[in-house]
């Protein structure tokens, strides 16, 4: 169930507002908005296939902003990569560009188990509060924790954390139920789905699995 407090916080609109820093930014392309803002995770020149990958992102992120019609197919992405390629952090960077860039953005990460979840949900505010990330300075909205209209602000917690601007980023396992995930009137609209299959699954197991969440309602 989702609790009175996050309910009250789903009824705000998102909001950013326009920032002449963030829009000169966003102006120069994913590659100098990445290495900006994250220059302890983008150090290094990027693949061919990581940059196919962010072009792609950056392209459907910038027609979401400017309020186009994008195909339903351009917003799925299947990332398939090594073992340390970079998968997760690709995920979970993607999940913050389209909390800056475009703002109505409420992710639902999704793993095998809840602390899987909880793990990729930490390595993103670890990405937000990192002393060499630059994220405030261009988008100081999407960095802090939204505070509750009571005081405080235990909508930062393991489990969902909530920004000053509105956006949503929650952690899920497939071991939990996944009734309770509107807050207000907002549902998920970015679902990432990692660490689903354990390499000692059987056939079984792994078709149970997708089975859950193609399910999900």
């Amino acid at each position: 169930m989702t609790s009175p407090r996050l309910s009250q916080l789903g009824n705000e609109f998102w909001h950013l507002g326009s920032d002449s820093n963030a829009d000169y930014l966003e102006s120069q392309g994913w590659a100098v908005w990445l290495k900006t803002l994250f220059p302890f995770v983008f150090g290094a020149d990027f693949s061919e296939d990581h940059a196919k990958f962010w072009e792609h992102r950056w392209h459907v992120l910038q027609q979401l902003k400017q309020g186009k019609e994008v195909d339903p197919g351009a917003l799925v992405t299947l990332i398939i990569l090594g073992r340390g390629m970079g998968k997760s952090t690709m995920a979970e960077v993607a999940a913050l560009m389209r909390a800056a860039i475009v703002g109505d953005s409420y992710l639902l990460y999704v793993c095998s188990t809840d602390d899987q979840a909880r793990e990729h949900i930490a390595n993103i505010k670890y990405l937000i509060e990192h002393p060499d990330s630059r994220l405030a300075e261009y988008y100081p909205a999407l960095s802090e924790p939204r505070e509750q209209r009571h005081g405080g602000n235990d909508a930062w917690n393991k489990d969902v954390f909530i920004t000053q601007s509105g956006a949503i980023f929650r952690a899920k396992g497939l071991n939990s139920s996944m009734r309770g995930l509107r807050v207000g009137t907002l549902r998920p609209n970015q679902i990432i789905l990692d660490d689903i299959d354990d390499i000692k699954d059987s056939v079984s197991v792994a078709h149970s699995k997708r089975g859950r969440y193609r399910d999900w309602e």
